[in-house]
Parts: structure tokens; sequence; C-alpha cells
């Protein structure tokens, strides 16, 4: 937790040489690895490598499902996949401020876990979703309030990713039981 300083310690601060002021800076700053990150992405990075960075993420995606599909996963590892891979996300957005990156990011994981995945999870017992279906109804919520807060333009690209994920999900029995209960929509429009 954030110390708060006195304004006699501020004041002080301030009246430091700026060679010692610098010094200060610097030593502070590495204490905090995501203000690294963060001042790495906006003082020397340009506006491209917010694209590139996104695209690491899928490729990371797309390796831990190749590798797991293969092996033929359950609706418990497919979340912990799920759980594994979503930081990843969530520190895309927090350096680079992406949130359309967020949403289209988010639902290509989900996608990717459930495409990979979909001719092997219909074969497991309702109770096995118990967790996996909850978790992936309140990810597609989550994504449902943040694209109305995104510019229109971006959500024709939207559109075509999310009702693929919808559709995967009403394709599969035990998510599809659990997606009417939650009232998702079998389609999203804008």
């Amino acid at each position: 937790m954030a110390t708060k300083l006195s304004d006699e310690l501020k004041t002080a601060i301030l009246r430091l040489p700026a060679k010692d002021k610098d010094k200060l800076l610097l030593r502070l700053v590495t204490k905090d690895k995501l203000l690294v990150k963060q001042l790495e992405f906006t003082l020397l990075e340009d506006s491209a490598t917010t694209e590139n960075r996104a695209d690491k993420i899928r490729e990371q995606i797309q390796k831990i499902f190749a590798f797991t599909a293969a092996g033929r996963t359950s609706p418990g590892y497919l979340l912990m996949d799920f759980k594994h891979l979503n930081p990843l996300i969530t520190e895309h957005v927090k350096i680079t401020k992406d949130k359309f990156g967020e949403v289209m990011l988010t639902i290509f994981l989900l996608t990717t876990g459930l495409r990979l995945n979909q001719d092997t999870l219909p074969k497991f017992q309702m109770n096995r979703f118990d967790t996996l279906a909850p978790y992936l109804v309140r990810r597609i919520q989550q994504l449902l309030t943040k694209i109305p807060k995104l510019h229109e333009d971006y959500y024709f690209e939207i559109r075509r990713d999310l009702n693929e994920l919808l559709e995967l999900i009403y394709g599969i029995p035990p998510l599809a039981a659990y997606a009417r209960e939650a009232l998702l929509p079998k389609k999203w429009d804008y």
C-alpha cells in the first residue's frame, strides 16, 4: 500500500537538485515492473507496436491450445488454460490502454480454446461444466458490457468474431444450457 507523503516531505523533495531528483526517480521506477513496461511502451514504442504485442499474445494462445488440444483436454483443464492465458491480456491492456485489443483478444482466447476442443467437450457429462460454463458466461457478459464503450467503427470486426464465439458456445450442449439460463444472445448485432 502506498504511503502518503507529508506536505513537508513533498516540499523537501521538490527542492532537491534536478540531478538528485532524477536518481531518486530512476530508483523508484525500477521497483514497479508494470510501470517500467508502461514507460517503455509510452516513451520508446510507437502505436504500431500495440498490434505487434497483440499478435504475440495470439501466438502464445495458439501455441498453448495447440498443445493441450492434442491431448484432448477436459472442461477443467480448458478452464485452467483460460485462466492461465487471461493475465497476458490484462497486462497488455494495463501497458497499452488498448480497450479494443482487450475485447478482440478475449474473444480470440475463448474462441480458440472452444474451437480446438469442440469435438471433445460434448462427450463430457453436464456436471463437468460446473466451473467452465459459468466462467465463459461471465467473460462473455463482461465483453458485452465493454463493447458499447468502444467506437462504432470497431463493431463490424467484433460482430464477426463474437458471433463465432456465441455459435461455438451454443454448439456445445452443456455450455448452451448455461448460456440460455444466463440469457446470452445466440447472435450479437449492433
